[in-house]
């Protein structure tokens, strides 16, 4: 499921209670291996629009925008580890699938070879189409966990994260 809300803020008090909502919103459950895993991805995009002082409206030449996505993925968590069954289950295979979408994308973007990036493979790609190209600036932050039974899904972590450090976008 794919719920998109578009909401106006005029202030940081607004924003942050917008985070709230949406953290409120976003799908969890207990699993084997985590007390709360996220079972959907959750994206904020924020629109700024920054009017200069001498009044001029939004729409003006003279304002300057902005887009700020902070996107929290839900993790691939390996099914048997897991022990997901029935919606659970659903949902697991629908984040790896985008998850893997957004593999091949980045993957694209890193390859010097390669003249297409899969974008309309996933909702995921393609909301996250400016993110990754064009002039923006990407960033991702790995969560790992320490136990050393985890080891395979820290590994496949890093190795992803790896890759995503790896694009580079032109101004």
């Amino acid at each position: 499921c794919c719920a998109v809300l578009s909401c106006v803020v005029l202030c940081c008090i607004g924003c942050v209670q917008l985070v709230v909502a949406g953290t409120r919103r976003k799908s969890v459950r207990q699993t084997m291996m985590s007390a709360n895993s996220s079972r959907s991805h959750a994206i904020l995009c924020l629109e700024v629009t920054s009017v200069g002082r001498d009044g001029a409206s939004a729409e003006a030449e003279s304002a300057r925008r902005a887009k700020l996505f902070l996107v929290d993925l839900a993790g691939s968590e390996r099914v048997k580890k897991s022990g997901v069954s029935g919606i659970s289950l659903k949902e697991a295979q629908a984040v790896g699938k985008s998850l893997s979408a957004l593999g091949s994308c980045i993957c694209a973007l890193t390859d010097n070879t390669s003249r297409h990036v899969p974008y309309r493979d996933s909702k995921l790609t393609r909301l996250l189409q400016e993110s990754l190209g064009g002039n923006a600036n990407t960033m991702m932050c790995c969560h790992v966990s320490p136990a050393e039974a985890n080891l395979d899904e820290t590994l496949s972590t890093m190795r992803y994260g790896n890759r995503a450090s790896k694009i580079t976008n032109k101004p």
